[in-house]
């Protein structure tokens, strides 16, 4: 079904390109590559007019690995290699048809280079933009037909640079720097996107939600996950479940690898959600980085520095008032707890409470679980690092380092500080820095580049689902504050306790590990569309979006609500005072150890209460400080 009216940006640029002279070959230092299939100017003005016209898709579900690409064409020769062959000058192949000497003229820039490591291949209608127009729908053979297609104009030879700098835009987007190529640049998106019957885009935007549209709202999901193994461990407590599956005779299933960060994973959550920062957070500047648009990098920069605090701490300090204030409800609503005690009235306590939250949430200190906690609410320790870590990420990106040197040597640099740093105990830090060298290789594709480019797509499949593994499995260390022994006597874990470093005590152990596990798992669900499509799931999406509220709810809910609440199903402390509501839901204890019949009582109960509370906290909270930042930032002028 066709448009009636157009209005299009994209469809205005290609008609103009369409109607602009053909450029004068000559002009080039050696000649342009001309790819089989590029259309006269007629002929793509009589295409043009018949490409289906609609709003884009959703990129929900989206990965690269969904187009099988650079596969093998002819004996050991790959995609890739073939079109090194095809469009470049003099160009010597080994024996295993890697490229060893040639010269390649880039028609995007009209540079010219003489190492093959120089040139991507690029793809003329992106992999991600023929998935919001119409190739979600194919088959995986169809897609892999699309991203291999040697028989249309679909894949050129450019410079490295510019071909990660148009990254996934579409022309109305990105144009190539060399303004006498837009005339053939527009005739072969036309003539890719009207064989493969892929639809343009309308000059409009849906209003679709956040997850809709970012191509990484998966790691929203992932968030999500790390949050609820946080409030699992808290509600479980100090129980058996710390214990390591097999460690002195303990072999409970919740302790079994890989299922126990469901139930004592809120240590490798933390570790987790520094990884994530790291790399959301550098997103927006790297991209804009290296698409050449500096100026905006560094506005986006100072934007993300002014609104970031806002974002991270007025969120705690409503949620510390609100808690300094509930202490006086009548009924002890609130109950007294022995690292907070009740001061002589509320004027005294909201005075505490002011001094307290100024001089701890100060980010010019240490901060960590041993060096002390923000006693309206413990867990909170981590929001300070959280904002240390952000302002590294923007320092890292401000200082231009990655405009002074390619994005490899980024990626060397920046790698090697983090593991430094991570073996002399500033794991907190050095997560950070490893999800911006996650962001670095995701926006460059180098790990393709380097080696996956090289090989059929099943050894980066399966690659990356053992990696997926290989962080789970470090991810599901035995954890308990005091106890490195309970690691070391745990089978599979002897050998790789003795490799932590002395900079982390017996209270700290287990950060090491759970940090190289956070970054091969987010760096495997990077590549991995099965995971991408449960974390993309509603119910997870859900727990994203609330993620931040839960985190810091859950704990004074527990104080609140939870105990009393537990008590009523039968879970009464030891040498407790009996109250009237002990027993009055009794649930037996049936089954084992964290799946029992009255633990998940109490589990859907106080998780159901805690997402309630955190939904409107979400709203009347979080939601509000996102949005002040974001007015602020406005104000100023610099959105």
């Amino acid at each position: 079904m066709h448009a009636l009216k157009v209005t299009s940006t994209m469809l205005s640029m290609l008609a103009l390109a369409l109607a602009a002279p053909v450029p004068d070959p000559v002009a080039a230092p050696m000649p342009a590559p001309t790819p089989p299939g590029i259309p006269s100017a007629s002929s793509a003005r009589s295409q043009l007019e018949g490409l289906t016209v609609r709003a884009a898709g959703s990129l929900s579900g989206y990965s690269r690995d969904l187009f099988p690409h650079w596969i093998t064409q002819s004996g050991t020769c790959n995609t890739r290699e073939v079109v090194l062959e095809r469009d470049g000058e003099g160009v010597v192949q080994s024996s295993s048809c890697a490229a060893t000497s040639g010269s390649w003229y880039s028609p995007y820039d009209g540079a010219t280079w003489t190492a093959a490591s120089d040139v991507d291949i690029d793809h003329m209608v992106p992999l991600a933009n023929a998935w919001i127009s119409g190739a979600s729908s194919w088959t995986t053979a169809s897609r892999q037909d699309f991203a291999n297609d040697l028989d249309r104009p679909q894949l050129w030879a450019v410079t490295d640079n510019v071909n990660q700098g148009k990254s996934d835009s579409p022309p109305d987007e990105w144009k190539p720097p060399l303004t006498s190529f837009y005339c053939t640049y527009a005739r072969s998106w036309v003539a890719v996107k009207s064989y493969y019957d892929l639809s343009v885009t309308i000059a409009i935007q849906e209003k679709e939600t956040a997850v809709k549209k970012r191509p990484t709202a998966y790691l929203d999901g992932l968030r999500g996950v790390a949050a609820l193994g946080v409030f699992t461990q808290h509600l479980m407590g100090g129980t058996l479940s710390n214990h390591g599956f097999g460690e002195n005779g303990n072999y409970y299933l919740i302790t079994f690898p890989f299922i126990r960060v469901f139930w004592s994973g809120g240590a490798a959550a933390v570790a987790i959600f520094f990884v994530l920062s790291g790399f959301v957070l550098s997103q927006t500047s790297v991209k804009l980085d290296h698409r050449g648009l500096q100026r905006e990098s560094k506005r986006s920069l100072i934007s993300a520095a002014i609104r970031r605090p806002i974002r991270l701490y007025l969120p705690c300090f409503t949620i510390g008032f609100l808690i300094a204030v509930a202490k006086y409800l009548p009924w002890e609503i609130y109950p007294e707890l022995g690292y907070s005690p009740r001061r002589e009235n509320i004027g005294v306590e909201l005075a505490h409470w002011l001094d307290t939250t100024l001089h701890y949430f100060n980010p010019f200190q240490r901060h960590g679980w041993k060096y002390g906690v923000y006693e309206y609410v413990l867990i909170l320790w981590t929001i300070p690092i959280e904002l240390k870590g952000s302002y590294i990420i923007y320092i890292l990106s401000a200082v231009g380092c990655f405009g002074m040197v390619s994005a490899e040597w980024a990626v060397v640099v920046m790698l090697s500080t983090a593991i430094i740093i991570i073996h002399f105990g500033l794991w907190t830090f050095g997560c950070f820095i490893g999800g911006l060298v996650l962001t670095l290789n995701h926006m460059y594709q180098l790990d393709d580049k380097w080696v996956f480019g090289r090989f059929p797509p099943i050894v980066k499949t399966v690659f990356f689902n053992l990696l997926l593994l290989a962080g789970w499995w470090l991810l599901s260390e035995p954890a308990p504050d005091g106890h490195p022994d309970w690691s070391r006597d745990t089978p599979g874990w002897a050998y790789l306790t003795s490799l932590i470093p002395e900079s982390y005590d017996q209270d700290s152990f287990y950060r090491f590990w759970h940090s190289y596990g956070a970054m091969l798992l987010v760096w495997a669900s990077l590549h991995l569309g099965w995971i991408q499509a449960i974390l993309n799931t509603w119910p997870l999406q859900y727990l994203g979006r609330v993620s931040f509220m839960l985190y810091a709810l859950h704990l004074p809910l527990m104080m609140a609500f939870g105990n009393r609440m537990s008590r009523a199903f039968g879970n009464i402390p030891y040498k407790a005072e009996p109250v009237w509501w002990d027993n009055m839901f009794y649930v037996p204890k049936v089954g084992p150890m964290g799946l029992n019949l009255q633990w998940d009582f109490i589990w859907v109960v106080q998780l159901a209460f805690t997402l309630a509370m955190a939904e409107l906290a979400t709203r009347l909270i979080d939601d509000p400080s996102v949005r002040l930042g974001k007015w602020l930032v406005r104000k100023i002028g610099l959105e």
